[in-house]
């Protein structure tokens, strides 16, 4: 008779005249802080929250290209597209407005995909000379690393001079001739075409003669 007449209470949904707790979570806030009881003893909780990184939204981590000629700068450019591609330095773009809007300085997913060929501490490096070029717009937070890391989606990129070519060094070089706006483009107008798929001609008369002289570097 006297354990019946303890009191029967419900403890979480189970209606008992006790219960043993060794471990209980209650009281949990909307931060998700809450309490905990190990043993009758209290204290308080914080479950952790995995760290995530995040682009700055004010960041474009685009290339802002300057050259008020509409027409040269979208021959350079496609020009700049179509050797990067015969280098097999980046994979073929399913569109050129994607190449172009690379270098429009605005927030977008170019999709631009750089080859497995060509080693990380190389595309580094290009893009550490192209945006250190006068025709190219410096914008705070837009460096070689946040491009490579927001825009083309490697994970920890570094820099390393030892890794870089002779050779490769000077292809570089003549890249950003390709898009500077006081370089001259080649004499035969004729080869140019908004449609890449055209620009085979001017490849090789504009980019591999330049190249000639170094094809023995390594």
């Amino acid at each position: 008779m006297e354990d019946n007449a303890k009191t029967i209470i419900n403890v979480a949904g189970d209606y008992v005249q006790t219960k043993h707790v060794d471990y209980e979570i209650n009281n949990v806030e909307a931060g998700g802080i809450g309490i905990q009881f190990v043993n009758g003893k209290q204290t308080s909780i914080k479950p952790s929250v995995p760290s995530t990184r995040k682009r700055d939204a004010s960041i474009p981590y685009t290339i802002s290209y300057i050259n008020t000629n509409v027409q040269s700068r979208t021959q350079r450019l496609l020009l700049l597209m179509r050797s990067l591609q015969n280098l097999k330095w980046i994979e073929e773009p399913k569109s050129a407005d994607d190449f172009l809007d690379l270098f429009e300085g605005k927030p977008r997913e170019c999709n631009i995909k750089w080859t497995d060929t060509l080693n990380q501490a190389t595309i580094y490096y290009f893009l550490q000379q192209l945006l250190e070029q006068p025709y190219v717009e410096k914008v705070t937070g837009c460096s070689a690393r946040s491009l490579m890391m927001n825009q083309f989606h490697f994970s920890n990129p570094r820099a390393d001079e030892k890794r870089i070519s002779a050779g490769n060094r000077e292809i570089v070089n003549r890249l950003l001739k390709i898009i500077d706006p006081q370089e001259p483009l080649p004499t035969k107008q004729e080869d140019f075409s908004n449609d890449a798929a055209d620009m085979d001609s001017t490849y090789r008369n504009y980019f591999e003669d330049g190249l000639h002289t170094i094809k023995g570097i390594k």
